[in-house]
């Protein structure tokens, strides 16, 4: 199975209208294509609700140029980066399930994961964050499934 590590840069946002557009248009002024995204809600208590996205994207120097301009504009922050294991899906019943259930064997913790659509006549990919210094193990795991 196709397997490879990329960036994977997450930055976060007010929680209201428009702040996702923001981001999108951001991106596609700098000729950023974006390959992959994640929205998701985050709550902490005692502080305002913020959403994060996470976002895959070439060239990679550009989207962290994009995020970082926003984090100095205040209209966004903080960023993080991470390395991510980015795997090619099969069309076929239970191909997300093997990869999860793989890395769970080798003792892999999947601490989130997200799938993207068909594009460009490619199949979709699945992404997974797993513990620091695993994301290795995790691609020789996953290149040796069928």
């Amino acid at each position: 199975m196709h397997a490879e590590v990329l960036k994977e840069i997450s930055i976060f946002l007010a929680d209201r209208p428009g702040e996702l557009v923001g981001v999108l248009e951001a991106a596609d002024a700098a000729g950023v294509d974006i390959a992959a995204l994640c929205v998701s809600h985050h709550h902490n208590a005692g502080q305002s609700a913020r959403g994060v996205v996470r976002l895959i994207g070439t060239p990679v120097d550009r989207l962290e140029g994009v995020c970082e301009s926003l984090i100095e504009t205040g209209k966004a922050g903080p960023m993080a980066e991470f390395e991510v294991l980015v795997v090619g899906m099969q069309d076929r019943p239970g191909a997300f399930r093997d990869i999860a259930a793989a890395l769970a064997t080798a003792g892999i913790n999947v601490e989130y994961a997200y799938q993207t659509p068909q594009r460009n006549g490619h199949s979709g990919y699945s992404v997974f964050r797993v513990k620091d210094g695993m994301v290795g193990r995790a691609v020789e795991v996953v290149r040796d499934l069928p």
